[in-house]
């Protein structure tokens, strides 16, 4: 059985960054093993040719989705008998074998929990009666597996039918926009698919820790620390988490740590610099202004709240 991973990238050049930097992470790790790499984009010229020269690409034509609702056509985008799709924003650390392997069966899966009441982008229970559903999947979208075939076809069917219905359905709307996650989760619920307990082993979200974020994609190292146990979504791990697939979800890949690891894969992979080169100058020019940054805010907020008020929260430059 072929297997892939698939990621997107479409509209601003951030995400043919973020794409050429997780693809790049699967090349050093994964390049050994038979899993492809696949980019469904809207503009194939955007994407970097260090990338584009081993990649697999997937046009995306005549299509109105934007922001998160491309991720209800993934099925549209898949080549292989199995698919893995990773978020731009993403980091993966190791050989993802394991991952396909853990998942192989599933059909349709992603990473989190199924309940039956609490918030998430509106009232859990009103929307398990609505679809007529004991209990719904409860994750971030940042992963999902399925298998090829009529029954993960259902889903993003379903998901796509109930995006129309949005509103209607109470839920709450993602930085003004449609949500794909509540409407998978309602895809999955209605067939009878459930999430996979996460662990922590596959795959983490820098906003479920409250702890530093250690990690080294050369020497295929990362450590999440404390995760925040008042999320509904935090893995199901001790105080320190290992995964193969580090998410820097939303404004989290202004980190220095997610800018150093990027700029050091661009160093030695896109323009062919030394590992020894590329670390030095990612942590010269990108570690320590980021640590000294931090620590200086961290310092000197609570002086800065005293005698300015808190500041106005910037765009989000994906927006």
């Amino acid at each position: 059985m072929t297997r892939e991973v698939l990621s997107l990238a479409c509209g601003k050049q951030i995400y043919f960054e973020m794409v050429a930097s997780l693809a790049r992470s699967f090349r050093w790790h994964n390049r050994d093993n038979a899993i492809s790499f696949v980019i469904a984009t809207d503009d194939p010229q955007k994407i970097p040719p260090d990338v584009a020269e081993w990649c697999e690409v997937h046009v995306i034509e005549n299509t109105d989705a934007v922001g998160f609702e491309l991720k209800l056509s993934l099925d549209l985008y898949a080549k292989a008998d199995r698919t893995l799709f990773i978020d731009a924003d993403c980091l993966v650390t190791r050989d993802l074998t394991e991952v396909f392997d853990s998942f192989e069966g599933k059909t349709f899966t992603c990473l989190g929990r199924n309940l039956s009441e609490g918030e998430w982008f509106g009232n859990i229970a009103e929307r398990c009666q609505a679809i007529g559903a004991e209990q719904i999947p409860v994750f971030v979208g940042a992963v999902y597996y399925f298998e090829r075939g009529s029954s993960s076809k259902e889903v993003f069917d379903e998901a796509r039918a109930q995006a129309e219905h949005y509103d209607e359905l109470g839920i709450v709307r993602l930085r003004g926009r449609k949500n794909e996650e509540p409407l998978i989760s309602i895809g999955m619920a209605r067939y009878g698919f459930q999430a996979s307990k996460d662990t922590g082993d596959f795959k983490c979200d820098v906003m479920g820790f409250a702890g530093l974020v250690k990690i080294n994609i050369p020497a295929g190292t990362v450590e999440f620390n404390e995760p925040r146990r008042d999320f509904l979504h935090v893995p199901y791990c001790d105080e320190k988490a290992h995964p193969a697939i580090a998410h820097f979800n939303d404004a989290f890949t202004s980190m220095w740590e997610y800018r150093k690891e990027t700029k050091r894969l661009r160093m030695i992979m896109a323009e062919g610099k030394s590992a020894s080169a590329a670390a030095f100058t990612s942590t010269l020019g990108t570690e320590l202004p980021g640590r000294t940054t931090r620590f200086l805010k961290e310092t000197l907020r609570p002086v800065y709240h005293a005698i300015f008020g808190a500041r106005k929260i910037k765009q989000n430059e994906r927006l």
